[in-house]
């Protein structure tokens, strides 16, 4: 496990580190973006369609009183290093010289010291800003890409796992972006935890000044970022080239600041400032000769540790105090080692009290006593937590597409002229993320003379081509029979033929089941959307038995047909369909004796569908809901006079429950019923349509859906328990689970006599390696026709689909 995070964290630091030759250190300061113009509509908001980041003149407003340096003491710059996840080390170190009574008259940060400096400027404090870090997924916060208008939609739908996805452009050119990922999430988290701070700001009128130090990738220069947006800057500052997408300010292409000056200290000296203090978590170079040889880069990266340790020592010799702490044993991913860094501030804190106490009395001088009239100056600054929240009562929109228009006019009405909190600011983000086709999102507010502005800005996501998923579902039980099931899934999906989010997509399935499925998906401005489907299916099961057993060892079905569906997203997480099908059914059923029984019907239906859900993963949620309410009438046409609509109603809800980071609880429920009680007997109809207990996530040990039912409730709960957390900074986690179901098919609900009745309980581990792709294996017991047996079933894909 942690050679793989070793590994990570060297792939992401050698990205970073390759582009250092490229930059050429100068020190342009200050950077300023101008806000957009545009008609008033009857409702007073304002809308452009404005690029983002234009230039042009802009006054700051401040947000607390001019810092002002006594006369009687020395000025105090505090200089906080990059260095990723191990940046955490500065949130017990800075409190620490705050609690020591040192005056901090200016943060300058690099990277994770512009992130945890800027928080920290903007009037955090330790307690108040340890549990916001504790809250943060770290792992969620990296999955940003911008999702599909209707990706969640179709997911649900169509449920194929794709672990691999190639994208071109709309020239057909490979696609992979700028970064791996946008940052979008880590900007919203820096956002939303400083809603109080307006974006038109002096930061030298910030609770502590403030500077943020970033690198301009085109013009090969440094750049300090000093008045505009603050969370701006600080995402500017933490653009790792390659990992996160460089952030555009001014015109300027920005990445993060480590690449050309980790330790700005220097920036620091020239501004004035007579007692500088530096963090310095800069990554040493490797000092065991047998670690070059782990891979063909060591030697490079190597090389390029020793250009930055370098350059830091040389700015260091214009700091009065650099606090060095014991960082080696943490990479620059280990984000889920965050309360252990903590804990290395702490240590370092106290390792350095004697320096600190002696560095004060310099800065205060001689005449410095606890009992002094100087002891009245000492350093204070404001608490964010002090601070009122924001209002407005206009709107400024930049780059928005115009079919968004109205649903970005109704969230601002949501929000217009109300305290502008955390909360808000989330819903609003997310839902215009949501939509799919913007790759940044950039929400702020504006104080003004004309009243506060809500400026929304956006950049549309690039055009698509074409896109290539490749996946496979895998299933495998062995019991007293032996099931095996491998369908591989070859999908092409064209984005944007008619508009923005319409989608062509075609599907080849091969291996155990042979055909095509063809979806065209239409939407029709941000909420209504209409789909179109044809498929034909070819698939075969087929059981070796170890002891003699009655029914069925082979079982082909071959189903063909089509349908049209008109749908509306309520928003990103619920929608509600309605839809008219028509479809054509074989099925092939050979015994032991190899008898075949054909049989073969045509069939209409006609569906509506909810859908709220909330899930983090279809593979091993641990939080979220999803909940499935439809409802069906269905005939099939050889009978067509002789026999009514089939009227179904189906219900199922799966719920997980965090109790904390590594256990949680799901429960699945299943409830159906159909009110004519004939859809059991309408073969082969039946095999599509009528209630099975055949289904692998809930019972493993049920091979074949060869017993059916008109109504049926089936339970199924669990314990997952992840020990080891995320296994990389890009995912993956392990699970150890235990599981239990129960089921139950009936005819006639009157005689509530059942068809079939199982249950099962099983114990099992898990990888899951995306939220819709993973590997589980289970081991366990459970009932099949009235006897017990034991049963190993192991599976690949996508569990829940």
């Amino acid at each position: 496990m942690k050679k793989i995070k070793k590994q990570t964290a060297f792939l992401i630091f050698l990205l970073a580190n390759l582009t250092l030759g490229l930059f050429s250190q100068t020190l342009p300061e200050g950077n300023s973006q101008e806000s957009g113009s545009g008609s008033k509509n009857e409702n007073g908001a304002v809308f452009s369609t404005e690029s983002l980041n234009t230039k042009g003149k802009k006054t700051y407003t401040k947000v607390t009183q001019e810092h002002k340096i006594p006369e009687n003491r020395k000025s105090v710059a505090l200089v906080l290093g990059g260095g990723g996840a191990r940046g955490f080390v500065h949130v017990p170190l800075v409190q620490a010289i705050l609690d020591e009574g040192i005056p901090i008259d200016m943060i300058i940060g690099t990277s994770a010291g512009a992130l945890i400096g800027g928080f920290y400027s903007a009037g955090y404090t330790e307690a108040e800003l340890l549990p916001e870090l504790r809250k943060i997924d770290w792992y969620q916060i990296f999955k940003d890409s911008p999702p599909d208008l209707y990706a969640r939609y179709m997911q649900n739908r169509v449920g194929d796992p794709y672990p691999i996805k190639v994208t071109t452009d709309d020239k057909f050119n490979l696609s992979m972006g700028t970064g791996v990922f946008t940052g979008q999430l880590v900007f919203d988290t820096i956002k939303s935890l400083l809603v109080k701070i307006p974006s038109n700001i002096d930061f030298d009128s910030l609770p502590i000044p403030f500077r943020a130090v970033a690198a301009d990738i085109m013009a090969g220069e440094k750049v300090v970022l000093s008045a505009g947006d603050l969370p701006e800057a600080m995402r500017s500052s933490m653009s790792l080239p390659g990992i996160f997408e460089p952030f555009e300010i001014d015109g300027k292409i920005l990445v993060d600041g480590t690449v050309i000056d980790n330790v700005p200290v220097k920036t620091a000296k020239d501004m004035g400032y007579d007692v500088i203090i530096v963090v310095d978590i800069s990554v040493p170079p490797i000092s065991d000769a047998n670690e070059l040889r782990t891979t063909p880069f060591s030697s490079l990266n190597q090389a390029m540790n020793i250009f930055q340790t370098k350059k830091n020592r040389e700015e260091a010799k214009l700091a009065d105090l650099i606090i060095y702490p014991d960082l080696e044993n943490y990479s620059t991913v280990d984000y889920t080692k965050m309360e252990e860094i903590f804990l290395v501030g702490e240590k370092a804190a106290k390792d350095y009290k004697n320096e600190l106490k002696k560095l004060k009395d310099y800065i205060y001088g001689k005449e410095y006593t606890d009992t002094s009239p100087y002891k009245n100056r000492e350093f204070s600054y404001e608490r964010i937590s002090d601070m009122e929240y924001l209002t407005f009562e206009n709107l400024n929109v930049k780059g928005v597409l115009s079919p968004d228009l109205p649903f970005v006019e109704k969230l601002f009405n949501s929000v217009k002229g109300k305290p502008f909190t955390k909360l808000e600011y989330e819903t609003v983000s997310r839902e215009i993320f949501n939509t799919g086709n913007y790759s940044l999102v950039n929400i702020s507010v504006e104080k003004n003379q004309a009243g506060n502005t809500l400026l929304i800005e956006t950049k549309a996501k690039p055009k698509e081509g074409f896109t290539i998923n490749f996946g496979f579902n895998y299933g495998n039980t062995i019991s007293n029979n032996l099931y095996s099931n491998l369908d591989v899934v070859q999908n092409f999906s064209f984005k944007d033929i008619t508009n923005k989010g319409s989608e062509i997509s075609l599907s080849a399935i091969l291996i155990d089941t042979f055909g095509f499925q063809f979806n065209y998906l239409q939407p029709f401005g941000h909420y209504i959307f209409m789909e179109m489907d044809a498929s034909y299916l070819d698939r075969q099961d087929v059981l070796s038995y170890a002891t003699n057993s009655p029914l069925i060892i082979s079982q082909r079905n071959q189903q063909a047909g089509g349908s049209i569906l008109l749908g509306a997203t309520l928003n990103s997480q619920n929608w509600f369909s309605i839809s008219a099908r028509a479809g054509w059914v074989n099925t092939f059923q050979e015994d032991r004796e190899i008898q075949e029984t054909i049989f073969a019907d045509t069939y209409i239906a006609f569906d509506a569908k909810y859908t709220l859900d909330t899930l983090n993963s279809s593979v091993f949620p641990t939080k979220g809901i999803r909940i499935d309410i439809s409802g069906s009438l269905i005939k099939t046409l050889n009978n067509i006079n002789k026999a009514p609509f089939a009227k179904k109603l189906n219900l199922k809800l799966i719920s997980a429950i965090p109790f904390n980071s590594e256990v949680s609880a799901g429960i699945h429920i299943n409830f159906g019923t159909e009110q004519e009680e004939i859809i059991s007997r309408m073969s082969p109809v039946n095999f599509l349509e009528a209630f099975s207990l055949c289904n692998r996530d809930i019972f493993p040990q049920i091979p074949q859906k060869d017993i059916y039912g008109n109504h049926i409730l089936s339970v199924k709960g669990d314990i997952k328990f992840n020990p080891f957390g995320y296994l990389t900074a890009l995912g993956g986690k392990f699970f150890l689970i235990w599981e239990g179901a129960w089921g139950c098919l009936w005819d006639k609900i009157e005689k509530m006599s059942p068809v079939e009745q199982e249950w099962n309980t099983d114990i099992g581990a898990g990888l899951e390696i995306t939220p819709t792709f993973g590997i589980r294996a289970r081991v366990g017991v459970g009932s099949f026709r009235k006897s017990i047996r034991p049963y190993l079933a192991i599976d690949f894909g996508n569990f829940m689909n």
